[in-house]
């Protein structure tokens, strides 16, 4: 793997990140950790996605732990470009490449008292020498299928550094059967760390009053998280349910290209963007959304506290690599619907198969599904179904944190 990412790095910039990010990583540590006495609390996560699957659970020990050093490290540069100035953690560095003498060098430097590792970050030479030194380790929202390759007769090197992980904070049971019936006792349910994440996220609710007012004109379906495919297929729907709702979306990026083709996918209609609203006076701006069918919400970082305004949320990615959040809006009691490409994503698989979420391949499934949650009954269901499902695995934090005040 490194030497393969040490060649892409000519080409491709988030390689070159990895590489250039992870030069000079010992010295690094060294300044960081020079004449440190506090005890060490060592997080590691992979990407951005498994630091927000992390982040209540860093909190909590930040605030039960003050007086304890943390440090998180990341594999992915995006991850770490986004988090580098986390007040969360007191050192946030890249963890060198999975090699023997980089952990012997690193857990030299560092010195943790223990270590966690969130969702699916199995580095097995550093969990190799932590068994050695004896430094607790666990995992957090971790899920295991019979499947995975350390489980299969050709992988017994790895299944033994799992058997001396100190535990693992699983997120549903069949995780902790699969474990036991492995070999691997130390195993407990917990749930999902991003539901309490939400959970929280849900009571720091902030007001939007355009989109307050822009929601009080029609049912609206907040669209989250939306790629070209995704405004492509709200285009269509929305000529087709014309009347029937209001759109609020939020791209997945704000580029000039994607604001531009979500404009045009929605022009015949009518088409505001927030940021063009915000410099108007209000009797304008209500004027403006009275003639409106989409909103477009061309600013970062409002999306999980836009859901409250919702009816029914759409999320993004289904038709690329996959779905984004489709916790948050469900955390607000939301039918949540999607692209095709969800399966890789339990939670989103849950909330299919209990009723709560709608994958949708094309035009008329998606004016099917409205259709069917125009329904107050149906869409009762579905709304009292997601929010349920949010609270029943939400609680990971405090059951990870009553097993590791214990043993710290």
């Amino acid at each position: 793997m490194v030497a393969g990412i040490t060649l892409a790095r000519r080409w491709n910039t988030k390689a070159r990140q990895w590489v250039e990010g992870r030069r000079g990583w010992e010295d690094g540590l060294r300044r960081a950790f020079s004449g440190n006495t506090a005890e060490v609390l060592w997080f590691h996560v992979s990407s951005l996605g498994e630091f927000e699957q992390g982040r209540e659970l860093l909190a909590a020990c930040r605030a039960r732990y003050p007086e304890k050093k943390i440090l998180l490290t990341f594999f992915s540069p995006s991850g770490y470009e986004m988090c580098k100035e986390t007040p969360l953690a007191d050192v946030v560095a890249y963890l060198p490449a999975d090699l023997p003498r980089n952990a012997r060098r690193f857990l030299d430097i560092v010195r943790p008292q223990a270590a966690v590792f969130v969702k699916y970050e199995y580095w097995f030479n550093f969990m190799r020498e932590m068994a050695a030194r004896r430094i607790p380790h666990y995992f957090v929202a971790a899920r295991f299928r019979s499947t995975d390759y350390f489980f299969q007769w050709y992988a017994r090197w790895f299944k033994r550094h799992l058997q001396r992980v100190t535990a693992f904070f699983v997120q549903d049971e069949a995780s902790l059967v699969c474990l036991r019936n492995n070999g691997i006792p130390q195993a407990y349910v917990a749930g999902d760390t991003r539901c309490d994440r939400v959970v929280r996220l849900k009571k720091e609710a902030a007001d939007f009053p355009m989109v307050a007012y822009f929601a009080g004109k029609a049912p609206l379906i907040v669209a989250g998280s939306v790629w070209d495919e995704d405004a492509d297929l709200i285009r269509d729907c929305h000529t087709a349910m014309l009347g029937n709702y209001r759109w609020l979306v939020v791209p997945h990026e704000i580029k000039g290209s994607r604001i531009h083709h979500i404009e045009e996918s929605g022009r015949l209609e009518g088409c505001c963007l927030y940021s063009r609203l915000s410099q108007l006076p209000e009797n304008e701006w209500r004027a403006a959304l009275d003639a409106a069918k989409i909103l477009v919400i061309d600013e970062v970082g409002h999306l999980s506290k836009l859901y409250r305004y919702g009816r029914i949320a759409y999320i993004g990615g289904g038709f690329g690599k996959g779905i984004h959040n489709t916790l948050e809006p469900a955390a607000y009691g939301l039918p949540v619907l999607f692209g095709p490409n969800y399966e890789k994503f339990s939670e989103a698989v849950e909330l299919v198969e209990a009723g709560a979420a709608f994958p949708v391949r094309n035009v008329a499934q998606l004016d099917e599904c409205l259709q069917r949650l125009s329904r107050p009954e149906d869409w009762r269901k579905s709304a009292e179904t997601a929010a349920r499902y949010v609270q029943e695995h939400a609680g990971a934090v405090e059951t990870i944190m009553r097993h590791l005040i214990k043993q710290w």
